[in-house]
């Protein structure tokens, strides 16, 4: 999955002639809406990156997508380049362009992208805007260009598609590591950011024509993730980007100042002498007489925008001009100071406007002049309603609040208390301290107080500094901790042995973090060593222990009584031959208090159900159960021997000659079996006799006819019983007449 960029992007739009006595209404959002602006959004349909965006036709401003922005005092700073998002020229709002969903494509499996355009008529044939921007993107390490994160601004001809006066006025950035001025953030490594830089668009002989300004960001084809934009145009000055050539009696300086963030710059007067090559030109007595003129040549960072050449005419006026600014201040890191407020600039004359900036060349705007943290030198250009203006320095020394240390207490049992006082330490001499029981330092404890706590909870120390009033607050967690309360009734506990103490506190029910302790005496000087196996009767004692260590005072009584288990003895049985059984219940005697069980198992989990015949070695279990639930197993074991192997015994001869002595062939048979037959075969293999009952006897005859003397075969074949196999046996027998 691909990352959608982020694109920051702020610009500042200045109108380089004097068409326009006011800028165009709401070009810089002042009126909190995005009137005249048309937004769009667009759909990526392809992941190739070969197909062009689908744009909607115009929609409503689309809520976190074109999303009007207040700014906002401590300023919000951009999460990857960690610039300001505040708009940097003192006006109130901005745009968002996009979003900060990080789901796939807002949802689904498309890429999406945002658009706003501004349509205006040129009001002369020389008419240039500038405008500051700065770009994040997110750059997916496996994507080719054309796949990528863009944002792309454009300036359009909509009388004449395609003559936009110049080329250097629209371009695109594609995400890349390798973007020139473009840093990497610190805090996501995938994003690329360019913090403020100025781009120029040049519009030549097209006076009156209608030309659009669009600005889209689009995620990269495979669909991405997160983007944002914010824009906003200054809408102070819309009539030249040089600032500074009006001047009022009582001033003895002029300063012109040039548009910010351009490579280089070039100042000429009217002989085309060059007068100075930095963004500003100082002029001081004699100053120039009124209408004189002084060009100024810009060229902006390769790449970004056209070169671009202005005139200024300097004009004298008469009324007066008065601009004080308290040369230095003194305030608090935590608090900041307030360049805006009325008394920083007390003395002015009235209806100034006024401009912060952090450089002396007014080329550096603070984007929040209402919250400064950080000692240095600043600078608030004033403007009056006439045009003239003039920058002063004022210099700010901001301080941190003492650096106290709070030593965090062990919690204490009651009676015992905490004193708060002793727990804060400073680096600094002279400090005060006061202390408090919430949050919002509406509960100040006097000192006595606040040096024995004796209620649990947050509290905080305010520290207010000896030399620098600046305040530090610290907040400590206090455990003054409740001892446990056991009631003094006894538990009763009768069980069988061993008796586990434990399980009588438990009938107290959940006490949370709270464990015991067990003595067996009330003054607690003996302990119970394993309260997990009492064996003997008796009155025993414990107390609670809570997570902080606290113990209950008093010392309960538990009456433990040991109920007798029943007592049996077991015989094993003498060893038997299979399939021979053994009765389980011959092997104990009976008692009139107890039932017995027969099981497979030690824990009794497993009945044994044939318990009066078991039939297999082993070792099996008997348990007893009283009528007071006591219980003991006791083994018993059982041999159970195997009986020979399955076989035929016969003798090897009989003499069928009817004088009642050996005149059957009479085979006897070993083992438990099952018999499967016996034949007779003569010596060519024929069979001539086959039972499949034992007792059946052959007499030497086949069909009541004596068979010859001679030596015949037999066959006996058998199911082993005891060792679950078919067991066959052969052998001869000879007949003898």
């Amino acid at each position: 999955m691909c990352f959608k960029r982020s694109v920051i992007f702020f610009v500042l739009l200045l109108v380089a002639c004097c068409a326009f006595a006011q800028c165009p209404e709401n070009i810089g959002f002042e009126l909190g809406t995005l009137k005249n602006w048309v937004c769009y959004t667009g759909i990526i349909p392809d992941q190739t990156g070969s197909t062009p965006i689908e744009w909607s036709a115009p929609v409503p401003p689309v809520p976190g997508r074109h999303q009007i922005i207040k700014n906002s005092s401590p300023q919000i700073l951009d999460p990857y380049g960690g610039f300001p998002i505040n708009a940097p020229n003192s006006s109130q709002y901005s745009v968002q362009l996009g979003n900060v969903d990080h789901s796939s494509s807002h949802g689904d499996k498309q890429a999406y992208a945002e658009k706003m355009t501004y349509d205006f008529r040129v009001p002369s044939d020389d008419y240039t805007l500038i405008y500051y921007y700065a770009v994040v993107f997110q750059n997916p390490p496996d994507h080719d260009q054309y796949q990528q994160p863009q944002f792309i601004a454009n300036v359009h001809n909509l009388d004449n598609p395609g003559d936009d006066g110049g080329q250097c006025g629209s371009f695109s950035f594609t995400a890349s590591a390798g973007l020139q001025g473009f840093k990497n953030s610190t805090t996501d490594k995938t994003v690329y950011y360019k913090p403020w830089s100025p781009i120029t668009i040049k519009i030549s002989g097209k006076k009156n024509k209608r030309f659009q300004l669009e600005f889209i960001t689009r995620d990269c084809s495979k669909g991405g993730h997160f983007g944002y934009a914010y824009i906003d145009f200054n809408e102070s000055n819309c009539e030249s980007p040089i600032t500074g050539n009006q001047y009022c009696a009582g001033q003895n300086t002029v300063t012109l100042t040039a548009p910010a963030g351009f490579e280089t710059y070039t100042w000429t007067d009217a002989s085309g002498a060059t007068v100075s090559q930095t963004p500003t030109l100082k002029l001081s007595q004699p100053l120039p007489p009124d209408g004189t003129q002084y060009n100024l040549h810009i060229i902006p960072y390769t790449g970004l925008g056209c070169e671009n050449a202005f005139t200024t005419t300097i004009q004298k006026n008469n009324e007066s001009f008065n601009l004080q600014v308290v040369q230095n201040m003194a305030g608090c890191k935590a608090d900041g100071i307030d360049l805006t407020q009325a008394s920083v600039t007390a003395g002015s004359t009235p209806g100034m406007k006024y401009e912060y900036y952090t450089d002396p060349d007014g080329q550096n705007f603070i984007s929040d002049p209402k919250r400064i943290v950080e000692t240095g030198d600043y600078y608030i250009r004033g403007t009056n309603t006439f045009g003239c203006t003039d920058i002063a320095k004022i210099h700010l020394d901001l301080y941190d609040g003492a650096t106290v240390t709070v030593t965090p207490p062990q919690p204490v049992c009651e009676p015992a208390t905490i004193d708060l006082t002793k727990l804060v330490t400073t680096n600094e001499a002279g400090v005060s301290y006061s202390y408090y029981s919430d949050a919002l330092l509406q509960k100040q404890l006097t000192t006595a107080q606040a040096a024995a706590i004796n209620k649990t909870g947050t509290y905080y120390v305010k520290v207010v500094g000896f030399k620098v009033p600046c305040v530090t607050i610290k907040s400590v967690d206090l455990v003054i901790s409740k001892l446990p309360v056991l009631s003094n009734t006894p538990i009763a506990y009768k069980s069988c042995p061993p008796l586990n103490l434990n399980k009588a506190i438990a009938t107290l029910g959940d006490n949370g973090s709270v464990t015991y302790k067990f003595y067996m005496d009330a003054a607690g000087t003996v302990p119970v060593t394993n309260p997990a196996n009492i064996i003997v009767s008796g009155n025993y004692y414990y107390k609670a222990i809570n997570e902080y260590g606290c113990e209950s005072i008093n010392k309960p009584l538990i009456k433990a009584t040991v109920v007798d288990p029943p007592v049996f003895t077991v015989t094993d049985p003498a060893a038997v031959v299979f399939p021979q059984t053994i009765d389980l219940t011959d092997t104990h005697p009976t008692l009139a208090d107890a039932a017995f069980t027969y099981w497979k198992d030690a824990a009794a989990t497993k009945p044994l159900d044939n318990y009066q015949a078991v039939g297999q070695s082993g070792t099996y279990y008997i348990k007893a159960i009283n009528s007071t639930g006591c219980v003991v197993i006791n083994p018993v074991h059982v041999l159970i021997n195997a009986p020979p192997e399955a076989n035929l015994v016969a003798a090897n001869t009989f003499t069928p000659n009817g004088d009642g002595v050996n005149d059957e062939f009479r085979p006897t048979t070993e083992g438990v079996i099952t018999l499967n037959y016996i034949k007779i075969f003569n010596r060519y293999g024929k069979e001539i006799f086959e039972t499949k009952q034992l007792y059946n006897r052959w007499n030497g005859t086949i069909d009541g006819k004596p068979e010859p003397a001679g030596t015949y075969y037999w066959v006996f074949s058998a199911y082993d019983i005891y060792r679950k196999k078919v067991v066959t046996k052969s052998g001869s027998v000879t007949i003898i007449r």
